[in-house]
């Protein structure tokens, strides 16, 4: 064997010779190490929950702008992610694997060099998987986000829809030519079925408009009269929105009111009806107490026990009307012999004054 090649061997074995005494000795020092090593670790937990709560106080004092939920929930949840990837890469792989501590700086020196690969090789993947599981998760948070701002900017572009479509129909029901008018009422009665949070504001429009357009003519209409087309489409809407049982209906002067058997379950106390065509069926327990029923065509309509106290008949058309067992004490512009004459009446049907007056409003208080 050549002196060179001796030579090598000895240095070689000298070499193994002295790490393995390093070794020995490292492993003599091993808890000086372990603890040493333990309390770094602890720090670094410590910084990384100190960054965690900076993120989440951060979060909230940012709340006041546009994305502030979305930051408020988004950087706990990052920073948790971040803590549990690390968690992951760390102790708990350790653990597994029955380490209970990182390796020293000379165990690591002992390694030889295809050890030292494979270990490098082995981070490189668990780092590449981490931040593949981090833009993953990113990712999601980022689609969530986006389908909650494509859900708001459809609620937006519906919103405007609904508002060019209420512009065009208050300016439609300000023409002076009638069909325009009537293509406003009923695009107003379609965007109150369609927009709930501005049906108030609409039938409140509506109401104004039979205001306006009606309490001029009313005064001086006839029981022959009926309102003016465009107040009638009005009316008609107002008519039709749902309403619950026992609602107590106001200011319906000239309105046209119909009834399938629902009449026993409605409040009309105190309303003004002036001029109205009603239609009533079943009419037991129907409050009209107070109504103001002037001029309104009631001929044909069972009201059969209705409460009448007080209510105004002035030019009302009772023909045919069925009055059996109704109260009519108090009633305004129109006496006894004239309710017989026209209307179907029997023994319990009341007549007479009310007294005290206050026998009238007793039902409504």
């Amino acid at each position: 064997m050549p002196a060179r090649e001796v030579a090598a061997a000895a240095a070689a074995r000298a070499r193994r010779a002295q790490r393995q005494a390093e070794v020995a000795s490292n492993a003599q020092a091993t808890p000086q190490a372990v603890e040493t090593n333990g309390f770094w670790l602890g720090l670094r937990w410590l910084a990384g929950a100190a960054v965690a709560v900076a993120c989440v106080y951060l979060s909230i004092a940012i709340a006041a702008i546009e994305n502030a939920p979305w930051l408020l929930i988004g950087l706990p949840l990052a920073v948790a992610a971040t803590l549990v990837m690390v968690a992951v890469m760390g102790p708990l792989a350790r653990r597994l694997a029955g380490e209970r501590r990182p390796f020293t700086a000379q165990e690591r020196a002992s390694l030889t060099m295809r050890e030292r690969m494979d270990a490098v090789n082995h981070s490189r993947g668990m780092l590449i998987q981490s931040v593949t599981g981090l833009i993953v998760f990113g990712g999601l948070v980022f689609t969530a986000q986006g389908v909650l701002y494509t859900a708001q900017t459809v609620e937006a572009t519906q919103q405007g829809q609904l508002t060019d479509r209420y512009t065009k129909a208050i300016e439609q029901l300000g023409s002076s030519t009638l069909q325009v008018r009537l293509g406003g009422i009923y695009a107003l009665g379609r965007l109150a079925e369609d927009s709930e949070r501005d049906t108030e504001a609409i039938y409140d429009i509506l109401a104004a408009f039979v205001r306006d357009h009606a309490s001029g003519s009313l005064r001086s209409m006839s029981s022959s009269d009926r309102p003016a087309t465009d107040v009638q489409a009005v009316l008609t809407i107002i008519a039709r929105r749902p309403l619950p049982n026992e609602t107590i209906f106001r200011g319906l002067d000239g309105s046209e009111y119909f009834s399938e058997d629902s009449a026993q379950v409605i409040d009309l106390g105190g309303t003004r009806l002036r001029g109205a065509e009603l239609r009533l069926s079943s009419g037991d327990s129907a409050n009209l107490i107070k109504v103001n029923l002037a001029g309104a065509d009631l001929s044909g309509a069972d009201m059969a026990g209705a409460h009448l106290r007080g209510a105004d008949l002035s030019a009302a058309n009772l023909a045919g009307a069925d009055l059996s067992g109704a109260d009519l004490r108090g009633v305004i512009g129109v006496t006894q012999a004239q309710v017989k004459a026209i209307a179907k009446i029997d023994k319990y049907t009341r007549f007479g004054e009310c007294l005290p007056d206050y026998e009238c409003w007793e039902r409504l208080n």
